[in-house]
């Protein structure tokens, strides 16, 4: 059976680390690291750290440390993934945290939610919720196309709206 993060306890995880500044530090010497290191290492841009042989992302056990539950998706409210302070960390569903997420590299326009529609000959406004993709509208000028998605992405996205 594999383990997963509902093995882990508040308890567990406050005997096996300190918090300070979004990291954990090992309490107790475990194999070659000594108390009061680093736990984890990085990979990509997340933080993650092996537990009894089962890697765990460090945002995920930070919020169990200090909430003592499981959510099956924690946001980074200021999108960088490595970022771990708790205040930088909340509790969203998995649409809230494809909205909050940044500027694809693969988008030409510059502005999030905004295309070049080949067809049309103009710039196309889409937005999606919950899987659902929305057409807003088709503009002459981006900038036109830029307001509107902005106000429709507050409007639908709330406080996981991220405009860039």
């Amino acid at each position: 059976m594999k383990k997963t993060d509902s093995h882990l306890t508040k308890n567990h995880l406050q005997f096996l680390f300190d918090y300070k500044d979004g990291h954990l530090y090992w309490k107790q010497r475990k194999g070659r690291l000594i108390a009061g290191s680093l736990a984890g290492t990085r990979s990509h841009q997340y933080w993650q750290i092996c537990i009894d042989y089962v890697i765990y992302r460090t945002h995920r056990l930070i919020w169990i440390f200090h909430n003592g539950n499981t959510s099956k998706s924690i946001d980074h409210i200021n999108g960088n993934p490595s970022d771990n302070r708790i205040e930088n960390l909340r509790e969203c569903t998995n649409s809230q945290n494809q909205h909050n997420k940044k500027l694809s590299i693969s988008n030409s326009s510059g502005v999030k939610g905004v295309g070049w529609w080949k067809q049309k000959q103009k710039w196309r406004a889409r937005i999606s919720v919950d899987g659902k993709e929305f057409h807003i509208g088709s503009f002459f000028n981006i900038n036109d196309a830029e307001e509107l998605i902005t106000k429709k992405r507050q409007e639908l996205h709330g406080l996981f709206a991220r405009h860039s």
